[in-house]
């Protein structure tokens, strides 16, 4: 038996992690309440954390920050 060392990029890399979690954890289009207890969307994504919070609200909804703080918070 041979092993085989495969280099991948760095979006590579980064698809297959996305791909891995999301078949662990599932990918949900929705907040929900993870085995933690935080409130988590996607797959995984922690919307506890102020970085991840305000990515999401961002990227999905266009909400920035400064904009509704009562929706970061």
């Amino acid at each position: 038996m041979s092993l085989e060392l495969h280099e991948l990029s760095e979006v590579d890399y980064n698809a297959l992690r996305y791909e891995i979690i999301a078949n662990i954890e599932g990918d949900k289009k929705y907040a929900y309440i993870d085995s933690e207890g935080y409130v988590t969307i996607g797959a995984g994504f922690n919307l506890h954390e102020d970085f991840v919070r305000d990515l999401v609200l961002d990227q999905l909804f266009g909400i920035r920050g400064n904009d509704h703080r009562e929706m970061h918070q």
